[in-house]
């Protein structure tokens, strides 16, 4: 059974709206997508995947990527928050940025 709320896409374009009118959010999210993206970097030169060799690697930044939408997501919807399923939130908050980054989609 799932318990998620699924976001409409309104919903998700208003979300990432906001969350771009949120210089402070914004500018971390790029920051942990620029992250990511070092993290690949590193492990493929090093011939590793980033997840599975993630003691080799430099330490993620705090707070992560999960836990900014977290804080997000509470602000918009207090307690509620968890309820609602992140996933295609998430990819349009990174699509955003992606492109905002010139980084491939």
């Amino acid at each position: 059974m799932v318990r998620a709320i699924f976001l409409s896409p309104e919903q998700v374009e208003h979300l990432v709206q906001l969350a771009k009118q949120n210089a402070e959010l914004w500018q971390r999210l790029k920051e942990r997508e620029v992250e990511g993206e070092a993290r690949f970097a590193a492990a493929r030169a090093q011939g590793k995947w980033p997840d599975l060799d993630a003691d080799e690697l430099p330490p993620l930044m705090r707070p992560s990527w999960g836990e900014l939408l977290i804080e997000f997501l509470k602000a918009q919807y207090g307690e509620d928050y968890y309820r609602f399923e992140r996933g295609r939130l998430t990819m349009a908050l990174r699509r955003e940025i992606r492109k905002e980054l010139n980084l491939p989609i």
